[in-house]
């Protein structure tokens, strides 16, 4: 948590240099300013570290899977926060889903009352809905300790990528903002790690053969009947 918080803060301020005036505004969260991108890459780096001191049984893999889940419910709060401010929108539109603007301060325009625009932020908060229940069903009952993770970055990267092409307020670079790059590399990085952590994964016969304790290896070599090999 306090990784993602840092990691976000700093992004936003790595990107928006043109509104750091002070040393104050550097840390002036209470403000608004914070990117999703920058406390997850920080966050999954610091991981290994954070978890080093775990026995060497732990299944780390499993708490990806877990904090997948638990950043997927994060994002959709974050959301939430951009739409009441007037974040993360577009041009003009007549799409049933668009945001009408009625007045007052936003974080993005100008924008004309009564006109409504595309919100990147109000259609990513409605496919995080499906996307969350993708990841329970999957964690319920994973091909392999990961894989919630690999399904999160794979699922964000793609939706995100597609939401934020409506955005009008934002700097580009080679026609994609900055959360579009992060999201390709979300992508390629999800297909590492979903041949990567598929390949760790032991084969059922290989765990119970390794587990003395376990029923198929006592099949397999019978039980102790006092000095029977």
């Amino acid at each position: 948590v306090g990784a993602g918080l840092v990691g976000a803060r700093l992004t936003w301020v790595l990107t928006s240099l043109d509104q750091i005036n002070s040393p104050v505004d550097v840390i002036a969260v209470w403000e608004g300013g914070m990117q999703f991108s920058g406390g997850f890459v920080l966050a999954v780096a610091i991981a290994p570290w954070i978890t080093r001191r775990l026995p060497a049984a732990a299944d780390r893999r499993a708490l990806l899977d877990s904090a997948a889940i638990g950043l997927a419910v994060g994002q959709v709060f974050g959301r939430i926060g951009c739409i009441s401010v007037g974040e993360h929108l577009g041009g003009p539109t007549s799409f049933f889903l668009g945001w009408t603007y009625q007045g007052g301060l936003t974080r993005e325009g100008p924008l004309m009352v009564g006109q409504t625009y595309h919100s990147a932020a109000l259609y990513e908060l409605l496919w995080l809905l499906p996307l969350i229940a993708l990841l329970w069903w999957r964690g319920r009952g994973p091909a392999y300790s990961g894989e919630v993770l690999v399904w999160f970055m794979a699922g964000y990267g793609v939706l995100r990528f597609a939401t934020d092409a409506v955005r009008e307020y934002d700097q580009r670079l080679w026609g994609l903002t900055g959360a579009q790059f992060v999201c390709v590399g979300l992508v390629l990085g999800s297909v590492w790690l979903g041949r990567r952590f598929a390949r760790k994964t032991a084969a059922p016969h290989d765990i119970d053969a390794a587990d003395p304790e376990s029923p198929a290896s006592e099949q397999q070599t019978g039980p102790d009947t006092g000095g029977t090999p």
